[in-house]
């Protein structure tokens, strides 16, 4: 299983200001049961923005999942050149309701078929057979309850969560 973190929930992954499932889900990968994917420039700057001089909390996670080999680094040109395809599509023939078309690229392009979000619209989007697709794309949220309940432990155990192609979308 592989897993993306949107950008709005990273505040739930730590120990103050956190929630249970978000470090639930945190520990997860921490521990190396769930890698998470990377890539594509605007995740990168969603989730590594410096707020001072010192990278930030989430940016110091995701370089030491990095050098601990828990992180699929997915090259930023073609989840770039992905999400240009899905905006173009937004136009056409595919009814993309969220903003976060780079998500789905990622999504796309990494096989990661795990979301932690609490955005309403990408929600649904990531669940859309015709955007994420072999095997569907599955999402854990906190939006109505944070605790780190059996349902949530069994999807984060799922083996099922990850695409092997690159052209399963």
């Amino acid at each position: 299983m592989c897993a993306i973190v949107d950008s709005n929930i990273v505040s739930e992954l730590w120990e103050q200001g956190g929630n249970p499932a978000g470090r639930g889900f945190r520990n997860v990968i921490d521990k190396g049961r769930l890698p998470l994917a990377f890539g594509g420039s605007n995740l990168k700057q969603e989730l590594t923005r410096m707020n001072t001089s010192k990278p930030s909390r989430t940016a110091r996670w995701i370089q030491q999942l990095q050098v601990a080999g828990r992180l699929i680094s997915v090259s930023d040109r073609e989840v770039d050149e992905r999400t240009q395809d899905l905006l173009h599509m937004r136009q056409s023939s595919v009814d993309i309701r969220s903003n976060d078309h780079h998500i789905l690229a990622l999504a796309q392009v990494s096989g990661a078929r795990l979301l932690y979000t609490n955005d309403q619209h990408l929600t649904e989007d990531f669940r859309n057979a015709k955007l994420i697709n072999k095997p569907r794309g599955r999402v854990y949220n906190t939006r109505l309850t944070s605790d780190f309940n059996k349902q949530r432990r069994l999807l984060l155990e799922r083996d099922d969560l990850c695409a092997r192609s690159k052209t399963s979308h």
